[in-house]
């Protein structure tokens, strides 16, 4: 049994979906995930499987990607995870985002020891613990 997986980690949410539109991967990301690719996003690798990205300027510096035109993310989930939820060093950030975006949009509000699975229309929240 084989399986391909595409592992995104974390940083400037705003500098890694620059980067990915430069090089034009997106669109090729999406077609991988239809054709079975296994996605694991780590922090600003989960944030831009959501529509839009630009409810985490709270979080992360807009301004570092000079070049980022617009912040249409991968659109592949129907919410909009919020990673590192009362987690040091993005307490407050994370309780201002929650706060502004909480009556706007679907967060999924998940810790550091936390995970969603997402299988189709199905998703699961995972703890270390369980």
């Amino acid at each position: 049994f084989q399986s391909k997986i595409l592992y995104i980690s974390g940083g400037n949410t705003f500098y890694l979906l620059q980067e990915l539109k430069k090089k034009q991967l997106l669109s090729l990301i999406k077609e991988q995930i239809r054709d079975g690719l296994v996605y694991v996003g780590e922090s600003a690798g989960a944030i831009i499987t959501a529509k839009d990205i630009d409810y985490n300027k709270l979080m992360d510096d807009k301004t570092v990607a000079t070049e980022l035109s617009d912040t249409a993310g991968l659109d592949e989930v129907d919410f909009y995870i919020l990673p590192h939820y009362g987690e040091e060093p993005f307490t407050d950030s994370s309780k201002k985002t929650f706060e502004t975006y909480k009556n706007q949009f679907s967060l999924m509000l998940i810790n550091n020891s936390q995970a969603v699975i997402v299988n189709g229309e199905e998703r699961e929240v995972v703890s270390e613990q369980d």
